[in-house]
C-alpha cells in the first residue's frame, strides 16, 4: 500500500468518525429534550395541587382531592426515577442482574397489572395470554419487571385510542416466550437497524424519551436472552418477543 491510500484510507475512517459522533451527539440532544418533557410531566401533577390549594376553599375535600391525586401520581414518579437510574447505569456499562429463582409468570402479571392505568386512559383494549404453571428462571425480578413495563407502555403509546394489545407468555423449546403485540402505527423499516439503540426515537410527537426498547434489549441480553421485533410497516401494528432461557 503506497502513501496516498494509506492517506485516504485514514481520511475515510476519520470521516466515519466523525459521523459517529456527529450522529451521538445529535441524539443526546434529542435525549435532554425529551428527558426536559418527560421531568415535565411528572411535575405538572404537584403544580396543578399547589393551585387548587391556592385557590380552592382550604377544607377537608379539597385536601384529600390533592391528597388523592399525589397519591395516585407517586407511583409514576416512582418509575420514571428508577428507569432514569437503569439508563444511568446501561450508559455507564454498570447495570448488572441479580441471579435468584424467579417466576416469570408472576412478574409479567404484576407488569401488566401495573401498566393497566396506561392502557386504560389510552382507551385501549389489552387481552392477557400466561400459562398455568409458573415459568422458573435465574433472574431479577425488579429489571423483569421494568422490562414488561417497558414493553406495555411502548404498546399504549404508539397505538391509538381504540386499538389493541395483546400479551403472553409461554415455555417454547426451552426457553420463556414473552409477547407483546399491537395494532399501532407500526415500524419504519429504516428504523429497524436502530430500534433497540439507547435515545432512538420511533416518533418524538409520541413522547418518551428514547430508553425503553434500549432498556428491554439489555434486560434481556444481561439474562442470557435476546430481543426481536417485527412490523408489515407503518400504520401496520408491532410485534416485539422476549426470548429467555429457563
Amino acid at each position: 500500500m503506497n502513501v496516498v491510500d494509506s492517506t485516504r484510507k485514514s481520511l475515510e475512517a476519520l470521516e466515519q468518525r466523525i459521523e459517529r459522533l456527529e450522529e451521538a451527539n445529535r441524539l443526546k440532544d434529542e435525549f435532554l429534550s425529551a428527558l426536559g418533557h418527560e421531568l415535565g410531566n411528572v411535575f405538572l401533577p404537584y403544580q396543578f395541587a399547589l393551585q387548587l390549594l391556592q385557590h380552592e376553599p382550604a377544607n377537608a375535600a379539597t385536601f384529600e382531592q390533592v391528597r388523592a391525586m399525589l397519591e395516585e401520581h407517586s407511583g409514576n414518579v416512582e418509575w420514571f426515577m428508577e428507569n432514569l437510574r437503569t439508563v444511568s447505569r446501561i450508559v455507564r456499562g454498570k447495570l448488572q442482574a441479580e441471579r435468584k429463582p424467579v417466576d416469570l409468570k408472576e412478574i409479567v402479571e404484576q407488569g401488566a397489572g401495573r401498566v393497566q392505568s396506561v392502557i386504560d386512559k389510552h382507551r385501549l383494549r389489552i387481552s392477557v395470554s400466561l400459562p398455568l404453571q409458573p415459568i422458573t428462571l435465574q433472574g431479577d425480578s425488579k429489571l423483569l419487571g421494568q422490562m414488561v413495563e417497558h414493553l406495555l407502555q411502548n404498546a399504549a403509546r404508539f397505538t391509538d385510542p381504540g386499538g389493541h394489545v395483546w400479551l403472553s407468555l409461554a415455555r417454547e423449546n426451552g426457553e420463556a416466550v414473552l409477547r407483546v403485540r399491537d395494532t399501532g402505527m407500526g415500524i419504519a423499516p429504516e428504523l429497524m437497524p436502530r430500534l433497540f439503540t439507547l435515545f432512538v426515537q420511533g416518533d418524538p410527537l409520541t413522547g418518551g424519551w428514547g430508553a425503553g426498547l434500549a432498556t428491554v434489549r439489555t434486560v434481556a441480553e444481561l439474562h442470557g436472552g435476546r430481543v426481536e421485533a417485527f412490523s408489515p410497516g407503518p400504520r401496520q401494528g408491532a410485534e416485539f418477543v422476549v426470548y429467555l432461557p429457563v
